[in-house]
């Protein structure tokens, strides 16, 4: 009972990270629903837990052994799915291969704030640390990774302007053109 409890214990933190974001539930319902029972589940068990603290008592319940062992086998179905759906992410911008599993769903998990991508812009560009965007103050944004995504969280999701690219020696090129941000 305890190795079934550990690994569902295991799966579900990770994957309550994910499901958590509006924007990854929208892009994968059927996978967000099979974690949403889990998650019920696994928060109904743990209710009991917190009232029967004794670890022998709450291995012994009724059905919690067969109960781990449908949650696991549904998390493992979950995570199959979540990892093909990256792998056509990935197959779609070639680019997102450089990234871990976890860095993309950032991303993919905050694709209403365009500020979300530059903490990873060195791994998917070479010689690029971030994008120069340009505030509705006509103020340019040359600012720390964090300051950048703190203030992008206030903000509603429009296209922002970018006007150019920083190297991570502090280089600025700027576009010709203004590009707009889009997705």
């Amino acid at each position: 009972v305890l190795e079934e409890w550990i690994l569902c214990q295991r799966s579900w933190l990770y994957l309550e990270n994910i499901f958590c974001a509006d924007d990854i539930k929208k892009q994968l319902p059927v996978e967000a629903a099979k974690f949403s029972k889990i998650d019920s589940a696994w928060k109904k068990h743990m209710r009991k837990v917190r009232d029967s603290p004794k670890a022998i008592d709450v291995t012994e319940m009724p059905g919690v052994l067969e109960m781990f062992r449908n949650a696991n086998q549904v998390l493992d179905e979950v995570q199959k799915s979540l990892e093909a759906y990256l792998e056509t992410k990935r197959a779609a911008f070639a680019r997102f291969y450089f990234l871990s599993n976890d860095e993309l769903l950032q991303i993919l998990s905050e694709t209403r704030n365009p500020l979300s991508v530059q903490p990873h812009m060195g791994k998917c560009f070479d010689a690029i640390k971030q994008l120069v965007f340009k505030l509705e103050e006509e103020e340019e944004v040359e600012k720390s990774e964090e300051d950048l995504l703190e203030e992008a969280e206030d903000k509603e999701a429009k296209p922002m302007q970018i006007e150019g690219m920083m190297s991570g020696e502090g280089e600025v090129v700027h576009f010709p053109r203004f590009q707009y941000t889009q997705g």
